[in-house]
């Protein structure tokens, strides 16, 4: 699902101003980036994958706070809101984390293609 998509669906279901350059694209970005999450997406399937990310990405929108309190106020008191965030963006930052470890790891740590 696009980007765009995600973004309109959390903003009608949660009555939001998200836009696509706001902070999920920079939650995606900056999680996908980090190497023990590359790593964790290597090792696990989405579910298990999202065990890794959900303290994660609220250690990341936390520190957000500075750039802006709103969103983080409504991510940290609508477990609804943060659980469908997390569903909706959980596989994307699974998928570029993965594809990012692998464009990046040493040869050794490949999977074996066999």
């Amino acid at each position: 699902m696009p980007l765009s998509e995600i973004i309109a669906a959390l903003n009608d279901r949660f009555g939001g101003d998200l836009t696509k350059d706001h902070h999920v694209r920079a939650l995606i970005d900056q999680l996908s980036a980090d190497a023990d999450m590359q790593r964790s997406a290597a090792a696990n399937d989405n579910d298990g994958f999202r065990l890794v990310l959900t303290p994660r990405m609220q250690d990341e929108v936390i520190g957000q706070a500075a750039d802006s309190q709103a969103f983080v106020k409504k991510y940290l008191d609508d477990p609804e809101y943060a659980s469908a965030l997390i569903e909706v963006i959980g596989p994307l930052i699974h998928t570029k984390a993965k594809v990012a470890r692998q464009e990046h790891c040493p040869i050794g740590e490949l999977p074996d293609p066999r």
